[in-house]
């Protein structure tokens, strides 16, 4: 049997145990790190970094959206552009209704001077209109505003 073969079989076979038992040791272990003090040099900083890069990249992998039955809002630049999908149309797919929010320029400008008090003010008023919305719920026939999956922006 060719390697590649043997590979992904027992990487089926094993990794669904293996990667969980080893992903809980390494949590322990920077949590006893951590706790002794030992964590706290310089010496340590760099495994730390890797260990957290590592673990959120595993955590983005595993990640499988589900539908949310309220309002996402999706914060964007102008000048993004999408290689695959467009994320906007996408999210419709995961959210009863869903909002579209552009700023000016570009996302490595997001939180400089003057996009970052665009987006302070955008943010401002949606959670504004999302506390407006929690103090004065609406009837579930007046809060219709859009169907399934609607992108507003």
């Amino acid at each position: 049997m060719p390697a590649w073969r043997h590979h992904a079989w027992s990487e089926r076979l094993y990794g669904t145990v293996r990667d969980p038992a080893r992903d809980a040791f390494r949590i322990m272990r920077w949590s006893l790190i951590r706790a002794s003090g030992l964590g706290r040099t310089g010496r340590w900083l760099p495994a730390y970094r890797h260990f957290v890069a590592t673990m959120n990249g595993r955590a983005n992998r595993r990640y499988k959206p589900k539908f949310y039955p309220g309002t996402v809002t999706f914060f964007t630049t102008v000048d993004t552009r999408y290689p695959k999908e467009d994320r906007r149309l996408m999210m419709c797919r995961y959210a009863q209704e869903s909002r579209v929010i552009s700023l000016s320029g570009n996302r490595s400008r997001l939180f400089m001077k003057p996009v970052v008090e665009e987006l302070a003010r955008q943010l401002q008023a949606c959670l504004k209109q999302a506390d407006d919305a929690q103090s004065h719920p609406l009837t579930q026939d007046e809060g219709r505003k859009s169907e399934p999956g609607h992108l507003q922006g």
